[in-house]
């Protein structure tokens, strides 16, 4: 009789189900992570970076929502004002400032230039623009990227709707897709000289870590957000200097690692020294995503051009490109 109701009670449990139902590991929730900041080579927060135990966790400033990215494959929710590498473009003027001349040597835009319908003219000044033809390069190119050799350059040729007056005629263009700047509101930038305020200087020191060389202001943006420059004592290591975006809140840097060459550390002939003077802006803004500042960089034979919006508590780069400009 016991074997009969042990393998009765055992039917029961099998058509019924007695085991408890314990969650999987697929089904238990992840444990919160630690609290920490982002750090890219393009940037690092003030406060102290996550350590090696701790997995990092973007910090992005209050009412800044960010890029919502899926693992699982799913598509990608973006934040509005999120701008991308495939909206943006470099040029530069004529002499009488109403046409574009925008070179991709390498290739690497494939978007349509029909589609750029916008140019940011330095300080964010938004004109409206059309694409006209490419250009091809004439037997009198100089090789000079600037606007004496405008008409023997090659590049992608854009009219704009009617002539504007840069504040520096020679000063580079960005070329924008319509709705690339959705969301964006244009901030008025003064030029800017002299030291950054002591507070900041504080801050950056302690975010970084090291002795300050050399530190200069490049533009005001607002009463209370500057933009500088700052070159850090050598410390035995290789050079580093960092454009500094300063707001109350957070410290958004790109640090620029140098070479040992003493004459030309981080450009051709810059005798080592980072000049807050070469240093122009062409437009910030503030977006849902916080900050995009776009600058152009000079040296000795021509200028870098970057946009960087802010990611979190880091700057990332969107678009760079370079003109060969020397002698002007």
């Amino acid at each position: 009789m016991k074997k009969i109701a042990a393998i009765l009670l055992l039917s029961i449990c099998i058509a019924t189900g007695c085991e408890s139902h314990k969650p999987s590991a697929e089904n238990t929730p992840p444990a919160d992570p630690m609290p920490g900041t982002v750090n890219s080579t393009d940037g690092i927060n003030e406060k102290p970076p996550a350590t090696a135990a701790d997995p990092p966790a973007s910090t992005p400033d209050a009412g800044s929502p960010q890029l919502t990215s899926s693992h699982d494959g799913e598509a990608e929710t973006e934040t509005p004002g999120h701008l991308q590498s495939s909206q943006l473009m470099f040029g530069y003027l004529d002499a009488a400032s109403s046409r574009i001349l925008a070179a991709d040597p390498e290739g690497k835009q494939q978007t349509p230039r029909e589609q750029f319908t916008q140019a940011v003219i330095a300080p964010g000044e938004l004109a409206d623009i059309r694409f006209t033809k490419h250009q091809a390069r004439s037997d009198q190119d100089n090789g000079r990227q600037n606007r004496y050799n405008f008409d023997h350059d090659e590049g992608d040729l854009f009219r704009l709707s009617s002539p504007v007056t840069p504040a520096d005629p020679d000063a580079g263009v960005v070329l924008a897709q319509r709705d690339a700047f959705a969301g964006h509101e244009f901030l008025q930038v003064e030029h800017a000289e002299g030291s950054l305020p002591e507070e900041a200087a504080a801050r950056i020191k302690q975010a970084k870590g090291l002795n300050i060389h050399s530190q200069g202001l490049i533009g005001q943006i607002s009463p209370d957000v500057q933009l500088g420059i700052v070159q850090y004592d050598k410390d035995g290591g290789k050079p580093l200097a960092s454009l500094v975006l300063i707001t109350p809140d957070t410290l958004l840097f790109r640090d620029f690692e140098g070479t040992d060459d003493k004459s030309s550390t981080w450009r051709v002939d810059d005798g080592g020294q980072m000049d807050p003077q070469l240093f122009h802006v062409l437009f910030v803004t503030r977006s849902g995503h916080g900050y995009t500042l776009g600058y152009e960089w000079w040296g000795a034979e021509g200028s870098n051009l970057a946009v960087l919006q802010q990611d979190g508590s880091a700057f990332r780069v969107v678009q760079e490109g370079g003109r060969y400009t020397a002698p002007m």
